[in-house]
């Protein structure tokens, strides 16, 4: 009999390090309906889930305006090519959904008898919001895509599953927020240079000098918390991490609030690892009852040296898996 333990969803808020996109002069805002030369003529302003009847060659038909970007055919042909690691195609692995985001299912499998042999099995979707415009949902795809290919899924059962490192990897680590605004800029500015115009956010993140997206000045910009900054020191440092490790965390107006959780990236990112832990924790704590009652049936089995051994190893085993609980998961038993 195998068990599997309850599923995690891993948020993509769930790249481009080594590429930067030079912003040409930017044309100002053009309030008239752009329209798209692809296979048929996309409003840019039409809700993306109306340009066909059938949901799937709406997504093919925003994937062959995505392509008309260089930076957007570069992001589809990375993302054909993981999803066709998994034997699926571009259209398996983007759907229609409430809110655009790029989520992670961990799901951990173990069997009765041996509850100490684990197997880990993973699958990451692309939601797109479904109420979004064409030209919106375009940019978002780029940017979710981006988290799709690059971000590396945590698994929360291991010990170096630490806050720090989760909040520092979903805001500034390979596929994580940064990365996935530059693409999604680099996007807007190849299909819609007249509407990026209004993009502000896009050009907050310029370096002057260079005249291209800065991941650092990004980094800087997504730390910004605003009102909150007291109370999230404070919310950090129940969990033992000091706001010091964050250096650019910031009292300043946020820029980016995350559509998950509403609130800044740094907030968002705490929210949602204690949200895994939590879930982690109670998926352990089940594993251990498992292997209690596993221990125990075999306290009768004792006669035989052989039983003995195994006995002991199995006991063994429990106290080491127990340790691990408790001590990756003493702050979030009983919230």
């Amino acid at each position: 009999m195998r068990i599997s333990s309850r599923p995690i969803i891993l948020f993509c808020f769930f790249v481009f390090a080594l590429f930067f996109w030079q912003i040409g002069n930017a044309t100002p805002f053009n309030r008239s309906e752009r329209v798209l030369h692809t296979e048929s003529n996309l409003n840019s302003k039409t809700r993306w889930i109306l340009i066909h009847k059938d949901p799937q060659e709406a997504i093919r038909l925003l994937f062959s305006t995505l392509q008309k970007s260089k930076i957007g055919r570069e992001i589809a042909k990375q993302a054909k090519a993981k999803a066709g690691q998994h034997g699926k195609t571009l259209l398996d692995v983007v759907r229609p959904g409430k809110t655009s985001i790029c989520d992670t299912t961990l799901v951990r499998r173990f069997s009765k008898s041996n509850p100490d042999q684990v197997v880990y099995e993973s699958e990451s979707i692309v939601y797109l919001d479904r109420n979004l415009s064409v030209i919106n949902a375009i940019v978002d795809l780029a940017h979710e895509l981006t988290h799709y290919i690059y971000k590396t899924p945590f698994n929360p059962y291991k010990l170096n599953f630490t806050l720090k490192e989760f909040i520092q990897s979903t805001i500034e680590g390979k596929g994580g927020e940064v990365e996935a605004y530059i693409a999604e800029c680099g996007v807007l500015y190849d299909l819609f240079p007249q509407e990026a115009a209004q993009h502000s956010n896009c050009e907050k993140i310029v370096d002057t000098n260079s005249n291209k997206f800065s991941k650092k000045k990004g980094i800087v910009a997504f730390y910004k918390i605003g009102q909150q900054f007291s109370e999230f020191k404070g919310q950090l440092k129940d969990y033992g991490v000091e706001a010091a490790a964050f250096i650019h965390l910031s009292e300043e107006a946020p820029m980016f609030i995350s559509s998950a959780y509403d609130r800044p990236y740094p907030e968002a990112a705490f929210l949602e690892y204690r949200s895994i832990m939590q879930r982690a924790c109670e998926n352990d704590f089940q594993r251990l009852g498992v292997m209690q009652k596993s221990v125990d049936s075999d306290i009768g089995k004792m006669r035989e040296p052989a039983s003995i051994s195994e006995q002991f190893s199995k006991q063994r085993t429990f106290e080491y898996m127990q340790g691990s609980y408790l001590r990756r998961c003493s702050k979030f038993i009983n919230q």
